[in-house]
């Protein structure tokens, strides 16, 4: 479902066949980025909390867990340690007031989003089986469909970080676009592996980016299967729904 959205490239000719299942997966997408930002926020410390001296702030301020769990995309995640003092890091400074606005701005935002890629699903199914309509067949690529959701508007208004904005990613940046592959195909695997390329450089205030690893993280924990393999000692296997989630 986050494939329209944050792992393909904008500037891929769209069928107009494919229009509904593009809509539908940047709906999905848009609310599983809101959620996953609503989970940093329900994280974050109260004004009463921020009001207790720095000192006392480690112990009777921390967040809550839930974060970590719901959050967690692996059980046995080798950089498990480095995801935690991330979160971590993003509780405590969208604590500050200031980014705790750009925040709730944001989720406020994804929101208004979400009501347009609904719409435009609406749209599709009216004309389903009628005359391609004009208003839908300018939709040709997945920037279109973003522009039309306004979601390319909050990946431009939120790429920037405050401190350093000259190098901010733009909706055609190639942070969402999917390098050459060069691997020899997969044939052991029911699913397309897909060579993604996208920027290292962790900057917690660049809210896009965080939004980006938030909603990943969010999707691999919320889709984990868990099988239970009988024997002695026994076993319990995690996996994720790749289907669910694409």
């Amino acid at each position: 479902m986050v494939i329209a959205l944050l792992l393909s490239d904008a500037k891929k000719p769209l069928r107009y066949q494919d229009l509904g299942r593009v809509a539908l997966q940047c709906l999905q997408g848009v609310h599983s980025m809101w959620k996953a930002l609503a989970i940093l926020h329900s994280a974050l410390p109260s004004s009463r909390e921020l009001k207790i001296p720095a000192r006392a702030q480690c112990s009777d301020a921390a967040p809550s867990p839930r974060i970590l769990s719901a959050l967690d995309p692996h059980v046995a995640d080798s950089g498990c340690q480095t995801r935690a003092q991330m979160l971590w890091d993003l509780v405590q400074i969208y604590s500050l007031p200031d980014k705790r606005y750009s925040l709730e701005r944001a989720m406020a935002m994804l929101e208004e989003i979400r009501l347009e890629a609904a719409k435009l699903v609406r749209e599709i199914e009216e004309n389903r089986g009628k005359p391609r309509s004009t208003s839908l067949f300018t939709l040709n690529t997945h920037m279109s469909v973003w522009q039309r959701i306004g979601f390319a508007q909050f990946q431009e208004l939120f790429s920037e970080s405050e401190d350093d904005s000259s190098g901010a990613s733009t909706p055609d940046s190639t942070s969402t676009n999917e390098a050459p592959s060069k691997a020899a195909p997969v044939t052991n695997s029911s699913h397309k592996r897909r060579n993604i390329s996208v920027d290292a450089d962790w900057d917690p205030e660049n809210l896009f980016l965080v939004a980006r690893f938030l909603t990943i993280c969010f999707l691999l924990s919320e889709y984990r299967i868990a099988q239970v393999k009988p024997g002695t000692p026994m076993r319990v296997i995690f996996r994720v729904d790749l289907v669910a989630i694409e």
